[in-house]
């Protein structure tokens, strides 16, 4: 289950990207970033989408962080029955996108 693998991209994440860098993010950095909350939204979805608890991706990040942000974000969506797999992943995928969009109109230079 991709649960398990959440910590993991958090962990990956903050190491990555310290949050406050002396210096201002470039482009690529940005893209990459934004890349890999993308990915970290999609795990949380799957795990709402399969059923996971809020309180067991609550537990596994940081407090006051951008992850919770994304967590609480996911848990307001509905969750689609696993009768419809398709409508699942188009939930999966919605969030995703929405998650990376938000993501690149913070970083990006406007």
């Amino acid at each position: 289950m991709r649960v398990l693998l959440l910590p993991a991209l958090v962990t990956a994440l903050l190491a990555a990207n310290p949050v406050h860098a002396e210096e201002p993010m470039t482009r690529a950095e940005a893209l990459e970033l934004c890349k890999r909350v993308a990915e970290i939204a999609e795990a949380v979805m799957e795990s709402r989408q399969a059923g996971v608890p809020m309180v067991k991706l609550m537990e596994t990040v940081p407090d006051n962080s951008v992850y919770q942000s994304i967590i609480i974000d996911a848990y307001q969506k509905m969750r689609i029955p696993p009768d419809f797999p398709d409508m699942q992943r188009s939930a999966i995928t919605d969030f995703q996108d929405q998650q990376y969009g938000e993501c690149l109109r913070q970083l990006l230079p406007k």
